[in-house]
């Protein structure tokens, strides 16, 4: 008969045998499902480098310029220019207001 310690090394080394195996296994699997992974994420990391590439006819990024954004720039830019020149006229009104005042004041001072 065999004692209870070469039993228990026989079970240790087939225990032993078996968890190895299984542990193979599972590296093995998670590993092409991590290259599966890495293999989808660098499709969609050159997806996304794709649509970020995109230029417009001046060379200007599609992607962060709207063309609607472009078109409340460029309204912005004319409003500010009929401002400028409303802002010009006034300028030119209370200059000739002034002069006016400053007139009709000395025509009103007594003469020495």
């Amino acid at each position: 008969m065999t004692t209870t310690l070469e039993q228990l090394s026989i079970g240790g080394i087939l225990a032993i045998l078996v968890l190895r195996e299984v542990f193979g296994f599972l590296t093995r699997d998670s590993t092409s499902a991590n290259r599966a992974c890495l293999k989808q994420m660098a499709k969609q990391l050159h997806d996304l480098h794709q649509w970020h590439d995109v230029t417009d006819s001046e060379g200007v990024k599609i992607w962060y310029v709207r063309r609607s954004l472009e078109q409340s720039v460029e309204k912005l830019a004319g409003a500010i220019d009929t401002l400028a020149g409303v802002m010009r006229d006034l300028g030119e009104d209370v200059r000739a207001t002034k002069h006016t005042v400053e007139r009709i004041e000395r025509a009103k001072r007594p003469a020495p």
